[in-house]
């Protein structure tokens, strides 16, 4: 190995594909340049609950997923969107853009399902009883949060 790299840990080796495939050169290269394997130990030593399968427990991720959906519709639509012209605007996205209907409709869409799906999460936190110590500080900041989500959704009804 070049001299210029770091030295991959032994138990890194273990945990990586054999040397001999692209899949296992390409991670010791990039393990060698960047020494993330602390970072990626301590998540492969991470346990999941035994309650982690149930539908209750994904909705955070679903949320997470939907409002990564947002932000790509979100800047899509920005790209298009005038806000001296808005009525003209979101015309011109409906009738010329390519695919501006069905970019429009998943923004629209994915911001109805997320706020229902965080509904869905602190509700199933708040049964859960998953609000108490250690964890409170948690608790508070998925309500600002919350809040603010509500207050984002609300302003975007405002924008046509």
């Amino acid at each position: 190995m070049d001299e210029r790299f770091a030295r991959i840990p032994e138990d890194a080796e273990k945990a990586l594909p054999p040397a001999t495939t692209r899949l296992g050169k390409l991670s010791r290269a990039l393990l060698a340049r960047y020494p993330i394997w602390p970072v990626v130990k301590f998540f492969l030593g991470k346990r999941v609950p035994i309650h982690g399968q149930s539908h209750w427990y994904m909705a955070g991720g679903i949320a997470l997923f939907l409002f990564l959906v947002q932000i790509c519709t979100g800047v899509l639509l920005m790209v298009y969107y005038r806000p001296d012209q808005p009525w003209a605007s979101v015309n011109r996205i409906v009738m010329e853009v390519p695919y501006g209907t069905l970019i429009r409709s998943v923004h629209h869409w994915a911001a109805n399902l997320m706020i229902l799906t965080l509904f869905v999460h602190m509700l199933s936190t708040f049964f859960m009883k998953a609000y108490r110590p250690p964890r409170e500080l948690t608790w508070v900041t998925g309500l600002l949060l919350l809040a603010l989500t509500i207050l984002f959704n609300f302003s975007n009804y405002l924008l046509p």
